[in-house]
């Protein structure tokens, strides 16, 4: 949709976008990153289970991240990144979300979700 309303406007500069979507495949993240170095002039709008992988080839090739979520702690905040999601170190940033989910929306769900993290 931003690609689509960016270009709407005239693009970057005159440039037009073009979107690509690279699947991790979850364990894939260091490839994909690896990838987009080589192909992308920045990362927006994704996010992966175990992003923490590729932020080091990420920063090493400077692309910079606008990422629709983060997930794991090391990726959080990392430079080069503008991210939405308050990052800091000890705060689960879900934790409001599964407050309501299990104690408001869906209370009689509560002894029946389990949680895994990156």
């Amino acid at each position: 949709m931003f690609t689509s309303w960016c270009n709407d406007a005239g693009g970057i500069n005159g440039r037009k976008l073009v979107a690509a979507t690279r699947d991790t495949k979850m364990l894939e993240v260091r490839q994909r990153i690896i990838e987009a170095c080589r192909e992308d002039f920045a990362l927006v709008g994704g996010g992966g289970a175990l992003d923490a992988m590729g932020v080091r080839d990420r920063l090493d090739c400077l692309l910079p991240e606008f990422p629709a979520q983060t997930v794991q702690v090391e990726n959080q905040g990392s430079d080069l990144q503008v991210s939405v999601q308050a990052a800091a170190d000890g705060y689960w940033p879900y934790e409001g979300f599964y407050t309501w989910l299990t104690k408001e929306a869906y209370p009689a769900s509560a002894s029946s979700v389990g949680i895994i993290g990156g």
